[in-house]
């Protein structure tokens, strides 16, 4: 019984802290310009501020159900469902369609160590044509790293790790991480 209790007890305070967090958030001072300020951040964006806007309970807890199976993760990083495009996402854009838009046959140059889409995916990373075949020397050598179980945006980040950690790559190319 005093289990029972301590968990109905629990449960309160935890519904108590959900629902002084959605009041403060309503409270919280709004940017009305495109930059992110401290206080707002990423919040109200993703496809659970597009299911429902209530702030009630029930409203939270759909948005929550509904962002965590459908992360707001790619619309941080798109600009889409009213989140606003983060710096880090703006930098990486070009490279990233690149890369998504030619993943297979990208990765499969990878793997030789040369080819069109290697080149352009260098291009794209700004490396100057001299170290072309550095960087896909760097890619062959390091492609189970590179490719591992990785989607688009990672396969990317991978590819900046090899740059950096390349002493010729890193002087002649221009994409940082």
């Amino acid at each position: 019984m005093k289990k029972m209790i301590k968990m109905i007890g629990l449960m309160s305070f935890s519904a108590l802290l959900v629902v002084g967090s959605v009041h403060a958030a309503e409270d919280a001072p709004r940017n009305q310009g495109n930059e992110l300020s401290p206080n707002q951040g990423s919040n109200e964006c993703g496809l659970g501020w597009q299911v429902t806007k209530q702030k009630t309970l029930m409203g939270t807890s759909t948005r929550g159900t509904t962002n965590y199976y459908l992360s707001p993760t790619w619309s941080m990083t798109s600009g889409t469902s009213g989140c606003q495009k983060h710096d880090f996402a703006k930098k990486d854009e070009e490279a990233v369609k690149y890369v998504a838009s030619n993943f297979y046959p990208l990765t499969a140059e990878m793997a030789e160590g040369r080819g069109e889409y290697l080149a352009g995916l260098a291009q794209v990373m700004g490396c100057s044509d001299s170290v072309a075949s550095n960087f896909g020397q760097a890619t062959q050598k390091s492609f189970k790293a590179i490719t591992n179980n990785a989607d688009a945006y990672e396969t990317l980040q991978n590819v900046k790790h090899v740059i950096e950690n390349n002493a010729i790559l890193s002087q002649n190319c221009s994409a940082t991480i």
